[in-house]
């Protein structure tokens, strides 16, 4: 099996950021997935204790309330979970059946007969003591789309690589983005105005902010979708060197100057909306902010993302200097409706 190529430093210039709560963050996750049976062998949730996703949600919010805090990390702890369950090899001839009850449990009280369902109940009841009714029903149907696209991958994952245009339509789906964006909405305490969400600049920085990390995934993950337990090809090195027909090495580079490029244009854009935005909207651009630099670090401490059987060791750190950008950009700017409204 041919070695994939390494993958260079990440270019952010963010600065990064932690909650001082994280240790409670981390305790609150251990607590609340022993509590909500899931997943329900102990070794498995021990597991995902060792990855510290309560330190992520306190990277992800460093200036979130508590309540904010641990609503976040019990969404990020679900969305481990479901991606442990969608990324098992193989097809799962009962997962589609499964999918179908943990999307009704996002949209009724009754209690779900499924364990993740009733944790998903559970984390949308938190938001909901938090949240307006609106923003509660959208962070209720985005996590029913999720997990139908996520279903949908895993069920066409021994299919060809989807092109360029199919990836980056269904890659938004798979990330859990989304839904975290509703919770991020409310981390820091107010709410912004639902005319302020609907700011087409807002929707752009929740897109981009949804793109970079699921492509920060792609390709810290690229060595360990390659492996022989996975052999996942739905990642963005993958779908580049199929649709443009290049090297292994030179899709890592394209995909590398593509995700810098988008997340110049959050930078700019960020800043831009940030001057006339009140100081509720401010705090969820400042979390979108964070989330990116945020995974880059959390990163750099957990295993998650380690090829089975490769050496132990860190990533390198961010760098600050963005490097030289490719001759000419993969052709996304049509897939993409804000790239004209991030233009210098």
């Amino acid at each position: 099996m041919t070695r994939p190529p390494p993958i260079p430093p990440f270019w952010c210039p963010l600065p990064p950021a932690l909650h001082p709560e994280h240790r409670l963050a981390q305790e609150h996750q251990v607590t609340w997935m022993t509590a909500s049976a899931v997943p329900p062998e102990s070794d498995r949730r021990a597991a995902l204790a060792r990855h510290r996703i309560g330190e992520l949600a306190a990277r992800f919010a460093p200036r979130a309330t508590v309540p904010g805090l641990l609503v976040l990390t019990d969404l990020l702890s679900l969305t481990f979970v479901l991606d442990d369950l969608y990324d098992t090899p193989g097809s799962d001839p009962g997962l589609a059946d499964r999918t179908a009850v943990l999307r009704a449990a996002a949209h009724t009280r009754a209690p779900s007969p499924d364990p993740v369902g009733r944790a998903v109940q559970r984390m949308l009841s938190s938001h909901a003591a938090l949240a307006s009714p609106g923003l509660s029903g959208h962070l209720a149907r985005a996590i029913d789309e999720s997990l139908a696209a996520n279903l949908d991958e895993h069920l066409s994952r021994s299919r060809l690589v989807p092109d360029l245009d199919a990836y980056l339509l269904h890659r938004r789906a798979t990330t859990w983005f989304v839904p975290i964006a509703d919770v991020l909405a409310v981390a820091d305490g107010p709410e912004p105005a639902p005319a302020e969400l609907d700011r087409p600049a807002v929707r752009a920085l929740i897109d981009m902010t949804n793109l970079v990390t699921g492509w920060d995934n792609d390709l810290y993950g690229y060595a360990r979708d390659h492996t022989a337990a996975t052999l996942d090809h739905v990642n963005l090195p993958d779908v580049l060197a199929r649709s443009l027909g290049c090297a292994p090495a030179e899709a890592v580079r394209l995909g590398t100057g593509l995700r810098d490029e988008v997340l110049a244009r959050f930078l700019r854009l960020n800043a831009r909306t940030a001057a006339t935005a009140g100081p509720a909207l401010r705090a969820l651009l400042a979390n979108l902010a964070a989330s990116i630099r945020g995974q880059l670090d959390w990163t750099a401490g957990t295993d998650r993302f380690r090829a089975p059987g490769a050496p132990a060791g860190r990533p390198e750190p961010p760098t600050d200097r963005r490097p030289a950008p490719p001759d000419r950009l993969p052709p996304i700017a049509g897939s993409l409706w804000w790239w004209p409204l991030t233009e210098e």
